[in-house]
């Protein structure tokens, strides 16, 4: 039986409210089909009280991004091994990272929701600071794990965080997490690993293959 999603928090104040009434409705309705007036309607405000906290849809959107994976980033780095572990924290990040996201199907789907749209704006150098936090802690581990000669040295840590955020997410979301309407899934966890481990290190995560 999959885990049950976590209980979503009480909302304090009025933002708050607003931020937790996007949420929702990205995940039944879709960024496309959410209005300010039926946020509004759904957070039990005025639409003028909206526009005193945000500018508009764009502004909720970061807003829902950012907390969304400020959840992430708190439940990822508290199962993350510390840095002076550098081998078992590299190891365990994706499979952490992964297990965080699969383990609250709705905050996945916000997620997902809030990644295709910076995509489809060309917004990916403007991540709001939870997304970019995510990917800094990502680059932290990759550039200790090479600086410990645990992983190799000839990749970019900068670039390979940024990327698996944009484009290994976009394939994390339809191929690995629950099924949604839109997707079948092609792929387990165990092969998204297999394909980590492999660009990071072959020899370190696969000794065994050199005596078969």
């Amino acid at each position: 039986m999959a885990p049950a999603p976590h209980p979503a928090p009480h909302p304090t104040g009025t933002r708050a409210t607003l931020v937790q009434a996007a949420a929702e409705l990205m995940v039944e309705v879709g960024f496309d089909a959410m209005t300010t007036a039926a946020l509004a309607k759904r957070a039990g405000l005025a639409e003028g009280t909206l526009y005193r906290h945000f500018s508009g849809k764009e502004a909720i959107t970061e807003a829902v991004f950012e907390e969304a994976w400020r959840s992430n980033l708190q439940e990822i780095e508290a199962a993350l091994p510390p840095l002076d572990q550098p081998e078992a924290r590299l190891r365990e990040f994706l499979p952490v990272a992964m297990g965080v996201l699969m383990r609250d199907p709705v905050r996945s789907q916000v997620c997902n929701q809030c990644h295709m749209h910076w995509i489809q704006q060309k917004r990916l150098a403007e991540l709001p600071p939870g997304p970019r936090d995510f990917v800094a802690l990502l680059e932290g581990t990759l550039r200790n794990a090479q600086a410990a000669g645990v992983a190799r040295d000839d990749f970019d840590p900068f670039f390979v965080a940024n990327f698996l955020f944009h484009a290994g997410g976009d394939l994390f979301e339809r191929f690995v997490a629950p099924p949604m309407e839109c997707c079948t899934p092609r792929y387990t966890p165990e092969a998204f690993q297999q394909a980590w481990n492999d660009f990071l290190n072959p020899r370190l995560f696969h000794d065994d293959r050199a005596s078969r």
